[in-house]
């Protein structure tokens, strides 16, 4: 396992990050979660926070098995930020320069809500 700043990642921001996952598994929102951050093929932290089941005292294990009902968002977020990383993102930038097969795809920000 590197360390976060061979790897160019903050260890103060990595402590940030792994205090808010314990906050959402302690609040009873998560069951339980596990994080792992790897960076140009290096694996900088891996942190095992709570249960396997909210209702049961089985604790996580680094490689425990998840069902993922949606994998929609965590994809698209991943790519959105390989995007940025690669200087193609921002929140000036146009779907359709992305993907021209949406012709009519819209943004939407916090100022201008969507019409239902």
């Amino acid at each position: 396992m590197a360390t976060p700043e061979s790897v160019g990642v903050s260890s103060e921001r990595l402590k940030r990050l792994d205090a808010a996952m314990k906050t959402l598994v302690d609040s009873g929102k998560l069951a339980g979660a596990v994080t792992v951050l790897t960076r140009h093929g290096k694996t900088v932290n891996v942190t095992v926070n709570g249960r396997k089941d909210i209702r049961k005292p089985d604790l996580l294990d680094r490689d425990s098995i998840f069902r993922i009902y949606s994998m929609t968002k965590p994809v698209t977020g991943v790519a959105m930020m390989m995007l940025f990383e690669e200087g193609c993102g921002g929140s000036t930038i146009r779907c359709r320069s992305l993907c021209p097969s949406l012709p009519s795809c819209r943004s939407t920000s916090a100022r201008t809500p969507m019409a239902r």
